[in-house]
């Protein structure tokens, strides 16, 4: 278990869930050996990412989260820099046999989320958008890798990165004393806690008046928002008000935590409202 909890294993899971999404709503899918990489390369770089964050985030990890299998000594730092290599070898080695623009979307989100763990993360805002960015990014290499436009998936890809920007800014909510305490310059630490619970909200109410508009504007059928609106849309909405109501470093961590859930019946209702082939 310290192996999965040390590559994060429900943040796999998501990922694993939306490729397999992905090419399900294009009605195509990797043949042959290059169902291997396909599968295997954004996997390989979610592990390898969530390690890199827990060898820079010890020291935050220490106060925000003390379970993660480096803060209680189940590994040591050794053990997981060796395994970072092996993944990371393993991701460039597999992304050879990827198609050219597949290629060049999985190796440059490598790349954006090394600066991300290097520096980007204490720049106010711009880890967000990164991690943002590369979260959208699995709904774009998915129509690359069986050779359809990278805008077949716009849709999904524009609720992801929503998702994932205000995701991590209540995560940055939630982590403020250990980032405060590693010299982090997170948003919430620069603007402010209540400006960023207020940033937070705004951009959770944007992230929500969206969702309509992949039926309003989009090709996507009115099931999707009877899903994503009542499976998604009212719970998050909830949340929101709930941390906006009575703002509590608790309360920031069980959002943090648990609204990664409310994505099964978003992916449903992508599945069921989405447009045809």
């Amino acid at each position: 278990m310290r192996y999965a909890r040390l590559f994060r294993w429900p943040n796999l899971l998501i990922s694993l869930s939306a490729l397999g999404l992905s090419w399900a709503m294009l009605d195509r899918w990797p043949t042959g050996w290059m169902q291997i990489p396909s599968w295997l390369v954004p996997l390989l770089i979610v592990a390898w990412a969530n390690l890199r964050n827990d060898l820079r985030d010890r020291s935050i990890d220490r106060v925000a989260h003390p379970d993660r299998p480096l803060v209680r000594g189940e590994l040591t730092v050794k053990q997981v820099r060796w395994i970072g290599h092996f993944l990371a070898i393993s991701t460039l080695l597999l992304g050879i046999g990827l198609p050219e623009n597949a290629r060049i979307l999985a190796f440059s989100a490598m790349a954006v989320l090394e600066v991300y763990n290097r520096w980007g993360k204490g720049i106010p805002g711009l880890g967000n958008l990164m991690v943002a960015l590369t979260g959208a990014a699995l709904f774009v290499y998915a129509p690359l890798v069986v050779l359809q436009p990278a805008d077949r998936l716009l849709w999904p890809a524009l609720y992801a990165f929503f998702f994932h920007w205000t995701r991590e800014l209540i995560k940055d909510l939630s982590d403020m004393e250990g980032d405060r305490l590693a010299g982090d310059r997170t948003l919430p630490l620069w603007l402010g806690e209540r400006k960023a619970r207020l940033l937070w909200g705004l951009l959770s109410l944007c992230f929500l008046a969206v969702l309509p508009l992949a039926v309003i504007r989009g090709p996507y059928h009115a099931s999707f928002l009877l899903w994503a609106g009542l499976g998604f849309g009212l719970p998050y909405a909830g949340m929101v008000g709930w941390v906006l109501w009575r703002p509590e470093p608790r309360r920031y961590r069980w959002v943090a935590s648990r609204v990664k859930w409310l994505l099964i019946p978003a992916f449903w209702g992508l599945w069921v409202g989405r447009p045809p082939a």
